[in-house]
């Protein structure tokens, strides 16, 4: 029961952090090209990271 509560925050807090992106922030690598893995390497992920991990962390009390 715990497990679910602690997935569904990390879940909301992780679609926030990449919701609250800029899209213009994605245009440059689009416009030279890559694939969606290298825009969620470059971009998605370490801009949603500190969400990540201050979730984990509160989550885990």
């Amino acid at each position: 029961m715990i497990v679910l509560i602690i997935v569904f925050q990390m879940i909301i807090a992780v679609r926030d952090s990449v919701k609250d992106i800029p899209k213009e922030t994605y245009y440059i690598l689009r416009c030279l090209g890559t694939s969606k893995w290298r825009e969620f390497k470059e971009i998605t992920l370490p801009a949603s990271l500190s969400s990540i991990l201050s979730s984990i962390r509160i989550a885990l009390g």
